[in-house]
């Protein structure tokens, strides 16, 4: 069994990253970096983009993600209409997928549960907490999975 312990001698983590807000990006990858392992990030910035990526991860041209961080507030495709589309393919459905949103109202919460997200995380108010907060919870989900 994998723990947090070891993940650092491991293949890098693969992320698929759904957000439109660039400066979240950067601290996206600031956290993934903090946590010590390596890792290699697919980003899309808008939920047209991230639909093709699922089309491609669906189809094999594209390594599956270990886990997919997920904004909700996207331009074009809105995130539980990705969630739901996430979900909706074969080789995504046993992805874990972690919310990711500034917003977090409690029907948000039980839309991004009941269409398949394993984890909600309201972006962290300070940069300290967003980097361990964010970091953390994706080694946790990638070994809760495997």
């Amino acid at each position: 069994m994998k723990t947090l312990d070891n993940m650092t001698s491991q293949a890098p983590l693969s992320v698929f990253l759904v957000e439109d807000n660039p400066a979240d990006v950067v601290l996206v990858r600031m956290a993934l970096a903090r946590t010590g392992r390596q890792f290699a990030l697919d980003h899309a910035a808008n939920g047209e983009i991230a639909l093709r990526f699922a089309e491609e991860y669906q189809a094999g041209s594209h390594k599956l993600p270990d886990v997919v961080l997920l904004d909700l507030n996207l331009p074009r495709i809105n995130g539980l209409q990705v969630l739901k589309a996430l979900r909706g393919l074969p080789a995504l459905q046993k992805v874990p997928i972690m919310i990711l949103s500034s917003s977090g109202t409690l029907l948000e919460r039980k839309s991004a549960e009941d269409l398949g997200a394993n984890r909600y995380l309201s972006k962290p108010n300070t940069l300290d907490e967003f980097l361990t907060t964010v970091g953390t919870a994706c080694l946790e989900l990638t070994a809760a999975s495997c």
